[in-house]
């Protein structure tokens, strides 16, 4: 498959390639990767998805599709500490970082969000806490209330 084919899928469901979203209704986090719908599993990893009716529902509705992938729980916790944003570090897979605001670091993860290859950022993240807490993201990926 030539990359012309890969991110097709993608530009169909109006995702970008290799970021996280969820669909209402649907069970886990999803994401494209090289033109393939993969669904995030935290034993596991990143696996394909072989739901084809599951899939013709998602071509049908891409409205749908919510880019945040956190949950309401992640959120509410989110909230409650006060951040804006969340980071699973990509080495240290156990550890979420959570930040009020954006870290001044030179941004090269997933849609704009610092992952573990960034430099470590100046400021100080209001929590370090275990992953298990925040189990829709995949180790180097983020997200922002």
């Amino acid at each position: 498959m030539d990359r012309q084919h890969e991110s097709r899928l993608a530009e169909m469901l109006g995702v970008k390639e290799d970021s996280a979203w969820r669909y209402p209704g649907m069970f886990g986090v999803y994401r494209i990767h090289a033109g393939v719908r993969e669904y995030w599993d935290n034993n596991n990893g990143w696996l394909p998805c072989d739901s084809e009716e599951d899939l013709i529902k998602i071509i049908k509705h891409p409205e749908a599709i919510d880019l945040n992938p956190l949950s309401d729980k992640e959120k509410a916790i989110m909230r409650t500490l006060g951040a804006t944003l969340v980071i699973r570090d990509k080495t240290n897979t156990s550890t979420v970082l959570l930040f009020k605001e954006e870290p001044k670091v030179a941004v090269t993860g997933t849609c704009g969000i610092p992952d573990a290859s960034d430099p470590i950022p100046k400021e100080t993240p209001l929590a370090i806490i275990d992953c298990q807490l925040f189990p829709n993201l995949a180790p180097g990926s983020g997200a922002r209330l």
